[in-house]
């Protein structure tokens, strides 16, 4: 049986909050709804693998700690390259970052 991405995306968030799991990576078919939904979880800090850059960035400005990967659209090639540049990271967001995340959370 499926499992749902919004059930995945719980489970993925109690494991990064309980500290079972740093981040985790999402193969899906269409990213919209996944970062929508992951960035929902306080735990969790996604960004959506256009690139190898927004995947630096994402890594260094924000400390993305998930990575959503679009498959259909990426080759082997630069699917294994931000892949592999997201699992040589230990993520943590700046402070900064973690202070307006609080913010932004109390807005609604």
């Amino acid at each position: 049986m499926p499992t749902s991405l919004s059930q995945v995306i719980r489970e993925l968030a109690a494991a990064v909050r309980s500290k079972r799991a740093a981040g985790g990576i999402l193969f899906v078919h269409n990213a919209a709804r996944a970062s929508c939904f992951a960035n929902r979880c306080q735990s969790l800090r996604a960004v959506v693998a256009t690139c190898g850059e927004a995947v630096e960035q994402g890594i260094t400005e924000l400390g993305a700690n998930v990575l959503i990967v679009e498959y259909p659209h990426h080759g082997p090639r630069s699917m294994g390259a931000m892949v592999s540049r997201m699992l040589q990271q230990s993520p943590a967001a700046p402070a900064a970052v973690q202070r307006d995340l609080g913010d932004l959370h109390r807005c609604g």
